[in-house]
C-alpha cells in the first residue's frame, strides 16, 4: 500500500504555493462562468445556480432600495406604513425587472411589454404576500423593543416577508417569466 504524501511544514512555500492557487482559483472562475453563461454543455445545475447568484446580487440591491425607501418615507416623511410599503416595493420591483431581465437571466427577447406585465403581474402578488404579512406581522411582534429612537418593529417584520418573496420572485421568474416555455396567459 503507497501511502500518500503530505506536505510538511519544513517543505511549505508561500511564494510557491500562492501563485498556483491563484491560477487554479481563476482557471475555476473562467469555468465556472462559461457553465453560467451556457457555452459548456450538459451542465445545466451550475447554470441554475450561477443565475441564482445573479439573483440573490440583484435581490440585495433592491432589497436596499425597499428599506431605505420605506424607512425614509416612515421616519423622514411620516407615511403609514402600508402605503409606504407599496411605494417601496414598487420601486424596488422597476429596478428588479431591468437587471432581472438584461443581467440575472439575459433575456434579449423583444417582447418586453408582454414580459413586464407578466412580470408585474408576478410582484402585485408577491406584493399581497408583503403586506399580508406585514400587517399581520406587526401585531405578532409585540412590544419587545421599547428602547429603540423609534419604532423598527416593521423592519424585522419586513426581513420576513423579503426571504419569502425571494423565493416566490426567483422561481416565478425562471419559470413563468424569462423561462424558455413561456405561459399562456403572458
Amino acid at each position: 500500500m503507497v501511502m500518500p504524501r503530505l506536505r510538511s511544514a519544513n517543505n511549505y512555500s508561500p511564494s510557491k504555493s500562492l501563485p498556483n492557487f491563484c491560477k487554479r482559483l481563476a482557471t475555476n472562475l473562467v469555468l465556472f462562468r462559461k457553465i453560467g453563461e451556457g457555452r459548456i454543455e450538459g451542465l445545466h445545475y451550475f447554470k441554475i445556480s450561477y443565475q441564482l447568484m445573479k439573483f440573490i446580487i440583484v435581490g440585495l440591491g433592491n432589497t436596499a432600495i425597499d428599506f431605505g425607501v420605506l424607512n425614509l418615507l416612515i421616519q423622514i416623511w411620516h407615511w403609514q406604513v402600508l402605503p409606504a410599503n407599496a411605494v417601496s416595493f414598487s420601486l424596488a420591483v422597476t429596478n428588479s425587472y431591468f437587471l432581472t431581465k438584461y443581467w440575472t437571466f439575459q433575456d434579449k427577447s423583444v417582447n418586453s411589454w408582454q414580459q413586464f406585465s407578466g412580470f408585474v403581474a408576478v410582484n402585485l402578488l408577491g406584493l399581497g404576500i408583503s403586506t399580508l404579512i406585514i400587517k399581520y406581522g406587526l401585531p405578532a411582534s409585540g412590544d419587545y423593543w421599547p428602547s429603540l429612537a423609534f419604532d423598527w418593529r416593521y423592519n424585522i417584520v419586513k426581513v420576513v416577508s423579503v426571504f419569502v418573496i425571494w423565493v416566490w420572485n426567483f422561481l416565478a421568474y425562471k419559470f413563468i417569466i424569462f423561462g424558455k416555455r413561456k405561459s399562456s396567459i403572458i
